[in-house]
């Protein structure tokens, strides 16, 4: 009906002089919109209501209470948000990021933005250019997943002069107050999750080796606070020794190897991120030592869906990047439309195991 509406504007000469929006977001409606000739139309998720719709029979199916009605969450899709450029920098390149990329990415497509992504694999120096890059080429809000909290300070310091917005996922900055918008998972509330479901495996007893993330970034920070804070609520278990193994696959395992050398007794292993957990089995599996009783990693890779299928790992702690990535875009969108966003957006938390 609205492109009817502008059509017929179009025959009095009355184009771009009428406000005209719609539902639907089609693409048709999505032309117009970059052409100016349409203001707004109104996204409905129509994939959003397949999902929700097993989403809730999986529960009726376990005997879980569900609601009678649903609301599918509508988006507002302007056209002065078409064409405006978002750029993107990723610590690394780990199925991780590449799930939030991937929601970055529909959200970009679904809001006329153009996203520019770099991936700075977990190098300081290298992530500091790729923003500096953004920033000479004016783009219109830099979305950064910092490699370190403090390192890239004066990367937000430069875009803050420029008057180049700024907004922070998964991992937080050294400079709040020059953000205008944090995503991330409650890491805290991760680390409290993965220390209850250890405790609940082993009765409460027992000596736990914990793989630690990149120092110095806000999620290895807050998993390990989340979880070092709910082990001492259990007087019999035990942190017997901490690893940093910096979020990476292959340093995990030569720690795990030397933590057998030593002979030290593990119960159970927590790391803060999957790829460190699947080292440390590697590594494990490689001296043809038995697996301790518990292993949890964190973010619930399809990797690590697979180790928990097949009985090799207990459980991970799942993130939603997907969501992540894909709130980072909305939230960009409403900010470039001129609406005011939440300065902090905790994306929830899952214990999955078998």
């Amino acid at each position: 009906m609205a492109i009817g509406a502008i059509q017929s504007l179009e025959m009095f000469g009355l184009t771009g002089q009428v406000l005209i929006g719609a539902y639907d977001n089609i693409e048709e409606a999505r032309s117009e919109m970059r052409n100016k000739r349409m203001h707004a139309t109104v996204e409905q998720h129509p994939e959003l209501m397949g999902e929700y719709g097993v989403m809730l029979a999986a529960n009726a199916l376990n005997n879980k209470k569900i609601p009678q009605m649903t609301q599918i969450p509508l988006n507002l899709i302007t056209y002065d948000c078409f064409d405006k450029t978002v750029s993107l920098s990723l610590a690394d390149g780990t199925p991780f990021f590449k799930t939030l990329l991937d929601g970055a990415s529909h959200a970009a497509g679904l809001f006329g933005l153009q996203l520019q992504t770099a991936i700075a694999n977990n190098d300081d120096a290298r992530q500091l250019v790729d923003i500096q890059s953004f920033i000479e080429q004016k783009s219109h809000m830099i979305i950064i997943n910092p490699t370190h909290a403090e390192s890239l300070s004066p990367a937000i310091e430069l875009a803050h002069a420029e008057g180049i917005p700024v907004m922070t996922v998964d991992r937080k900055s050294a400079l709040p107050e020059k953000v205008v918008s944090h995503i991330e998972s409650n890491n805290v509330d991760g680390g409290r999750m993965a220390a209850e479901y250890i405790a609940k495996q082993l009765n409460n007893k027992g000596n736990i080796l914990e793989f630690e993330g990149a120092p110095g970034t806000s999620a290895a920070h807050d998993r390990g606070k989340g979880f070092n804070d709910a082990i001492k609520q259990f007087k019999g278990l035990r942190v017997v020794s901490r690893e940093v193994a910096y979020f990476n696959r292959n340093k995990a395992r030569d720690a795990m190897t030397l933590a057998l050398k030593k002979g030290i007794a593990i119960d159970a292993i927590f790391a803060h991120n999957d790829e460190m957990i699947i080292g440390a089995i590697a590594a494990i599996q490689a001296a043809k030592q038995p697996l301790p009783l518990v292993t949890v990693g964190f973010d619930a890779i399809p990797e690590a869906i697979d180790y928990i299928n097949n009985n090799i790992l207990s459980a991970s702690i799942a993130q939603n990047p997907y969501k992540m990535g894909f709130l980072s875009i909305k939230n960009t969108a409403r900010y470039l439309q001129g609406y005011d966003i939440e300065p902090l957006v905790l994306v929830d938390l899952l214990v999955i195991d078998k």
